[in-house]
């Protein structure tokens, strides 16, 4: 059984278009002992991004919500181990977002399945696409 934390976008692709993962993270996600994470700064991105009209949800954030907790993912909070690395990490990413989801990869030391090359530029982080 592995763990992967989901980047934004990915969830997203879950649970609304999975014609979008790559064949990589779609075989990950067929594996039935596979646990997958989101972290509550995700549904806070979405809902930023829905309400400046960025971003189209097909339900609300709530009915969002609801669905990944019923598809099986798990939903992180916020720590202060997460904030002490993002406070550690070097700007090679500048969306605040995306960085404490970096910090909190970093610190569980659990991957992220994100289609972000700019992940990459963290040697530390192990990122699946």
């Amino acid at each position: 059984m592995e763990s992967y934390l989901l980047d934004t976008h990915t969830l997203l692709w879950i649970l609304g278009n999975p014609d979008k993962l790559s064949e990589k993270v779609y075989s990950i996600k067929l594996t039935p002992d596979n646990t997958f994470m989101v972290h509550i700064v995700s549904f806070w991105e979405i809902s930023i991004k829905n309400s400046l009209g960025k971003l189209q949800l097909e339900v609300s954030i709530e009915e969002l919500f609801e669905k990944t907790l019923l598809s099986g993912i798990k939903i992180n909070s916020i720590d202060i181990t997460t904030l002490s690395f993002v406070n550690k990490l070097t700007f090679h990413h500048r969306d605040p977002f995306d960085r404490i989801l970096i910090a909190h990869s970093l610190a569980t030391n659990i991957p992220i399945i994100s289609s972000d090359e700019k992940f990459d530029l963290y040697s530390d982080l192990k990122r699946i696409w």
